[in-house]
Order: structure tokens, then sequence, then C-alpha cells
């Protein structure tokens, strides 16, 4: 169903204009790390699914 991908880090600099973005970034980082955390210690797996006009976790 799905390609297999590639995946790579990057490292990049942040400038002082990029203030916002940089803790944009890390602050969805840290929510996904943590959720993904939360999730597999509760041994739960996340499956996602449609309700017509977004998506909703469902346990």
């Amino acid at each position: 169903m799905f390609k297999n991908r590639i995946t790579k880090t990057v490292n990049i600099a942040w400038e002082d204009r990029h203030s916002l973005q940089k803790q944009l970034y890390e602050m969805v980082t840290k929510y996904v790390s943590e959720g993904y955390n939360r999730a597999r210690k509760e041994k739960k797996e996340l499956h996602w699914v449609s309700n017509g006009t977004d998506a909703a976790a469902c346990n």
C-alpha cells in the first residue's frame, strides 16, 4: 500500500528570523515524542479513522 521511504537527518542552522518556526518545530517534536512514548507505554496502538471532516484517534 505504501512505498518504502528513505529518510535522513539534516542538521540546519536556525537564524534569528526563524525563531517562531524553531519554537513550533520544537513544540511539535515534543508533542509527537511524548504521545508516541505514552502510547507505547500503555501498549495501545493509535488507529486513525476519518469522520468525514478530519481524522480522529481511536483506541
